[in-house]
């Protein structure tokens, strides 16, 4: 946390180059997706358009890094309200849109909403609003997420080939089938357990961030 208050404090004091400097170095994504999302914040002062864009971009590519989707959609709801704050409310919508959770989404497109009417633009917000109201499900949000799990937070080999390990019981006598579904089961409840740890840690970490 504290790295990502430096990056802040370096951005609104005018010196980006430090700033991008501390974010690029801070290992959680949420926080370097702040990082990145509090520079741009400063450009955008600065009237450094280009280098709102490459921010806005470094912090979803940030929050894209976060297993957890109740916190990676509410880094990328920060992102679309930071994006409409500057005043880029295509690229905010754009965002937005991507957002995997209702509860995320539906604010996200809400401070859009308020941003243009306070612009004067009634009928882009009624817009926006109507998005926040109708927007879809997205499935392929869950598929992205067992997949990030499977890949990133389930390292035990079963999980990096779930494809193979099926393919391989077909070819098992039923006596080592049972083994292979017993050790893969012991195998997902090591890494459900490290996960839970994770997650707690990592809402420990979101709570002293906010």
């Amino acid at each position: 946390y504290a790295y990502s208050a430096i990056a802040k404090a370096q951005a609104k004091a005018g010196d980006i180059a430090a700033a991008e400097a501390t974010a690029a170095g801070i290992s959680d994504d949420s926080l370097r997706s702040k990082a990145y999302r509090d520079i741009a914040e400063a450009q955008a002062k600065a009237g450094d358009i280009a280098g709102v864009r490459q921010s806005f971009a470094l912090a979803e590519e940030a929050a894209a890094g976060i297993l957890n989707d109740y916190y990676r959609s509410g880094a990328y709801a920060d992102i679309a309200k930071a994006q409409a704050k500057v005043g880029d409310i295509a690229g905010a919508r754009e965002t937005a849109a991507g957002i995997c959770r209702d509860d995320s989404r539906a604010p996200a497109y809400q401070a859009i909403a308020e941003t243009q009417a306070k612009a004067g633009d009634r009928a882009g917000a009624e817009a926006t609003l109507e998005l926040a109201t109708e927007a879809p499900p997205q499935p392929e949000c869950e598929v992205w997420s067992w997949t990030v799990l499977a890949s990133a937070g389930l390292d035990e080999p079963v999980f990096q080939d779930i494809q193979g390990f099926i393919r391989s019981l077909t070819v098992k006598e039923a006596e080592e089938m049972v083994g292979a579904l017993t050790d893969a089961a012991a195998d997902l409840a090591k890494a459900m357990r490290r996960l839970q740890q994770e997650d707690a840690e990592w809402r420990e970490r979101w709570a002293e961030a906010q």
